[in-house]
């Protein structure tokens, strides 16, 4: 298992909630168990705009995050509980995958950004493997949850284009 230390520029977490629920997300790719959609913020307050590609299954989801010049790979589930802190984050499909030394932890979920030439090549150092499920990893090491993984490849090229034409 590799290890991978990237410098962070810390991106907060976005909940979307039903993406086809308000005009401010377009879903750009659906073909379960991913959908990517774009969101444009309208109001003052929003986040900025961004793009995300999310795995889900029953208690939580997968999703990827993209801006401009940041992104995310970042885990939820309804399960989960942590004490918000900064530690090792782990992604991976079997074998294949990174730790990342400063991912972020919050209520339930963990999650890593970076800018957006370094999560990319972290991404597409596992998204290549063999394997239907992407593994999440907390800072101990162990396996805390899995998330649907096929399809991921048309996923994440809808996802790259979305976030690329931000």
């Amino acid at each position: 298992m590799g290890k991978v230390s990237t410098g962070v520029a810390l991106l907060c977490v976005f909940g979307a909630g039903a993406a086809a629920a308000d005009d401010k997300f377009t879903i750009v790719y659906e073909k379960a168990p991913w959908t990517v959609f774009k969101f444009v913020g309208t109001d003052q307050g929003d986040p900025p705009d961004y793009c995300s590609a999310r795995s889900a299954r029953s208690t939580g989801f997968l999703e990827l995050i993209g801006q401009e010049a940041t992104s995310c790979v970042s885990a939820e589930d309804q399960q989960w509980t942590f004490s918000k802190r900064t530690d090792e984050v782990g992604f991976f499909i079997g074998s294949s995958g990174f730790y990342v030394s400063n991912g972020n932890y919050f209520s339930n979920g963990l999650q890593i950004c970076a800018e957006t030439a370094a999560i990319d090549s972290l991404i597409d150092a596992i998204w290549s493997a063999k394997g239907d499920r992407i593994d999440a990893y907390d800072f101990k090491h162990r396996k805390i949850g899995s998330f649907p993984g096929s399809g991921r490849s048309p996923a994440l090229k809808a996802w790259r284009a979305c976030r690329d034409a931000l």
